[in-house]
C-alpha cells in the first residue's frame, strides 16, 4: 500500500503524467547518467497560451479537457523517445531521450501536426482554437546553466533556431483546433 500511494504521489491525476515529484526524481537520474558519459541532454516545455482566459471564458470542464487531450497527443508523439511531465497548470515539460537536431525537430513537427489547423479536425466538437508553445533545449552535461534558457516561448515564428554556447535552442510556435 506505501509503494501505490507513493506511486500515485507523483502522477497528475487530471492527466495520468509524471509530475513535478517524479519528474525531479528522473531528472536527477537521467543527468547523473548524461554526466557520467558525457551526453547531451534535451529538455522541452510546452505551454498551452493564454490557457486561463481560455479556462475562464469556457470553463474549467473544457479546460481540464483540453490539458487530458493536450497530455495524450504529447504522450503520444513523444512515444519511447522521452518522457511527458505535467509540470503546473497548462505547463508540460519533455524529458527526451535523443538529442539529435532532426530527431527533436521529427517530435516538435509531429506535435504540431496533431494541432494544425489546416489539418486537424475539430475533435472536441467545440470549435475553439488552441495555441501551443513549445520550446527545446539540446546542450551538453558541462553547460547545464543553460537549461535555464528553456523558456515559455510564445508568439514566435514556426521554426527559429539559435545558438547560445553550443545549446541549441528550438522555437516552435503554431494553432489548432482543439
Amino acid at each position: 500500500e506505501r509503494r501505490a500511494a507513493e506511486h500515485q504521489s507523483k502522477i497528475d491525476a487530471l492527466t495520468g503524467l509524471g509530475n513535478r515529484f517524479l519528474l525531479e526524481e528522473n531528472l536527477a537520474a537521467h543527468l547523473e547518467y548524461a554526466i557520467a558519459r558525457q551526453e547531451k541532454i534535451c529538455l522541452a516545455v510546452i505551454d498551452i497560451d493564454h490557457f486561463k482566459t481560455h479556462n475562464d471564458l469556457y470553463g474549467h470542464m473544457h479546460g481540464d479537457h483540453c490539458l487530458r487531450l493536450t497530455a495524450s497527443v504529447l504522450k503520444s508523439c513523444v512515444g519511447k523517445a522521452g518522457s511527458v511531465y505535467r509540470f503546473g497548470g497548462d505547463e508540460f515539460l519533455v524529458l527526451l531521450n535523443i538529442t539529435d537536431y532532426d530527431s527533436v525537430r521529427d517530435i516538435a513537427e509531429n506535435i504540431k501536426q496533431h494541432f494544425n489547423l489546416d489539418e486537424s479536425e475539430d475533435i472536441t466538437d467545440s470549435g475553439l482554437t488552441v495555441t501551443l508553445s513549445q520550446g527545446y533545449a539540446i546542450c551538453r552535461t558541462d553547460e547545464l546553466q543553460l537549461i535555464a534558457a528553456v523558456s515559455f516561448f510564445s508568439h514566435g515564428t514556426r521554426l527559429c533556431i539559435c545558438q547560445l554556447s553550443n545549446a541549441v535552442i528550438i522555437k516552435f510556435h503554431f494553432s489548432g483546433i482543439i
